[in-house]
């Protein structure tokens, strides 16, 4: 018999989901300010990026179809910024593989805008048409960064100021067309110029 021993990083604050409770005790209320939370937001987009962009091909939340699901998956650092934590349906996003097969699409709330049109376009009447299933691919990642990020930026002071400045590149995160969704790298490139904007030292 082998045995096999996981080592995994230990974060105590917990996942991301978290980020109100965390920011709000008394350990760490002196950092609930629109910089810490735009740290977040930024090493969640970095995140994000890295995945879209992985030596081993893009990569896809697929087990991300509700906002406190897709929190959940990421770790709060004693630095307050993001790591992904869990691994198991972070899956290639590759058509002829017939990703859209794997990713979870009965725990879809059809109801809900939190997933892509592309995920929810096959429900009808609540039910599932698989038939009109259509491949999709890591533009269904872009479509939720925008709650995501407005989840993370909270209602402190100068983060409206911060959610005014990315209204444009999140509007076309959210255009019904996948492909005329932004790339994470356009993202990052903007979430880095309104960081470097705002604050004195560049994040």
């Amino acid at each position: 018999m082998c045995n096999t021993t996981l080592v995994t990083e230990y974060h105590r604050l917990g996942s991301a989901d978290r980020t109100e409770a965390v920011l709000s005790s008394g350990e760490f209320s002196r950092y609930n300010t629109v910089r810490t939370r735009f740290s977040l937001a930024l090493s969640y987009v970095q995140t994000m990026h890295y995945l879209h962009n992985s030596p081993v091909g893009t990569r896809v939340l697929c087990d991300s179809n509700r906002l406190k699901k897709t929190l959940s998956q990421f770790l709060i650092t004693e630095e307050l910024t993001l790591v992904l934590n869990d691994l198991d349906s972070v899956l290639k996003a590759d058509a002829e593989d017939k990703l859209f097969m794997r990713c979870n699409f009965n725990r879809i709330d059809h109801k809900s805008d939190f997933s892509a049109p592309e995920q929810r376009s096959p429900f009808q009447n609540g039910r599932l048409n698989y038939s009109r299933m259509p491949p999709y691919d890591e533009k269904m990642d872009i479509w939720k960064i925008p709650t995501v990020v407005d989840f993370l930026l909270g209602n402190v002071t100068g983060s409206d100021v911060v959610r005014l400045n990315l209204l444009n590149v999140h509007r076309k995160c959210k255009s019904k067309h996948p492909k005329q969704r932004p790339s994470t790298r356009i993202l990052l490139k903007e979430y880095k110029r309104v960081g470097n904007m705002f604050f004195l030292n560049p994040l």
